[in-house]
């Protein structure tokens, strides 16, 4: 059992050393910088004078940029986690059932680790964590939150289209529609 998690995990990250995933987020990385830098080289004299004259605007132009980055970024490296898991269980004996088990694992691995560190840390709380859980689907804030700004979708979701999505292709689709779906209110999906 041990050994099926281990190969999980192995075949996840073959995937991602195969498709030289570090070195994509790298270039990534160096568009968006390459971009902006560009685009203050064409429009300095431009950004100068908005800078003198209009504080507030080239502060909301700071902050888009700081919001698009992460943004950005978010978008590429959960499109290769989702990718990873997908390519990742096809060279797995047990497929994507192994490979949905060896996430799960993870999971319950990292959440409890979280729940020793609270318990560490605040010994009379030692509950905290156990009404949320990293499997289950959270607030459509932090749906958003994990969305659209972190690195890998969240874990709930990953599991999920393991076990739903038979190919790549299908799981990229679900990926991309969900990326929006999840990160709007619930309100929104439920009329």
């Amino acid at each position: 059992m041990f050994r099926n998690k281990t190969e999980a995990i192995l075949a996840h990250e073959a995937v991602h050393v195969k498709n030289r995933d570090v070195l994509l987020q790298q270039l990534a990385r160096l568009v968006f910088i390459g971009l902006v830098g560009g685009l203050v080289f064409l429009f300095y004299d431009e950004l100068k004078w908005l800078a003198q004259n209009h504080v507030f605007v080239t502060f909301v132009l700071v902050y888009t940029l700081m919001f698009l980055y992460p943004n950005y970024l978010s978008f590429f490296t959960q499109w290769m986690e989702v990718r990873a898991d997908h390519l990742g269980a096809s060279l797995l004996s047990g497929g994507h059932r192994q490979m949905a088990g060896g996430l799960t694992d993870l999971a319950r691995a990292q959440e409890h680790d979280l729940e020793k560190s609270m318990e560490y840390s605040l010994p009379n709380k030692r509950s905290i964590l156990r009404s949320s859980s990293i499997l289950e689907q959270v607030a459509w804030f932090w749906r958003f939150l994990e969305f659209q700004f972190q690195y890998h979708p969240p874990m709930y979701w990953r599991i999920q289209s393991l076990l739903q999505c038979v190919t790549w292709r299908e799981a990229r689709k679900h990926w991309m529609i969900d990326r929006f779906k999840e990160s709007c209110p619930d309100v929104v999906w439920k009329k």
